[in-house]
């Protein structure tokens, strides 16, 4: 897993219970994966929620937080040779500052390296341009460009249904 990806779907369509599903089976020795489920926040209050799900210090300054929780990820990068995986749940909600913050966590090394795996979950307006976030910021890592329907989905090995029409059980997504 790396770089940024993008699940979208209606409401009760399973994007969490999916993820949840491939996240844990992710190998722990090799994936550290910090799950963040508050997104109607600004950017301070989203780092500080990331710094504490990490385990870190939370930092007063917007600035520090963002140097701390960089810091942790090259820690685990490259001591740890494990890589860490950012979900962020109900990102619909995110204002697009917020969102642009977030792709900057991303940036390693002037872009040459996906350090940071970034798994945004939410509506479908996360992917069109809603009220709340636009998907142009995703559009900026994502190889599709963050707009076909189902790409993340089939790379995490499932599909939400586009009818919106809730799923029975994770066994049938997976």
């Amino acid at each position: 897993m790396r770089g940024i990806g993008l699940v979208t779907g209606d409401a009760g369509t399973g994007k969490t219970c999916g993820a949840r599903r491939v996240l844990a089976q992710l190998h722990s020795s090799l994936y550290r994966v910090v799950y963040v489920c508050l997104s109607t926040s600004n950017v301070l209050d989203l780092y500080k929620t990331i710094s504490w799900e990490m385990g870190l210090p939370v930092e007063r300054s917007r600035a520090a937080l963002f140097r701390q929780i960089r810091g942790e990820v090259t820690r685990l990068v490259s001591e740890a040779r494990c890589r860490p995986v950012l979900v962020i749940d109900e990102a619909h909600h995110l204002r697009p500052d917020v969102l642009e913050d977030l792709r900057l966590l991303t940036n390693y090394k002037m872009d040459a390296e996906n350090t940071l795996c970034l798994l945004l979950l939410g509506q479908t307006e996360l992917r069109g341009g809603g009220a709340r976030a636009s998907g142009g910021t995703c559009a900026t890592r994502h190889p599709s460009g963050g707009r076909e329907r189902g790409v993340t989905g089939r790379a995490l090995g499932w599909r939400a249904p586009s009818d919106g029409r809730p799923r029975r059980g994770a066994r049938q997504i997976l």
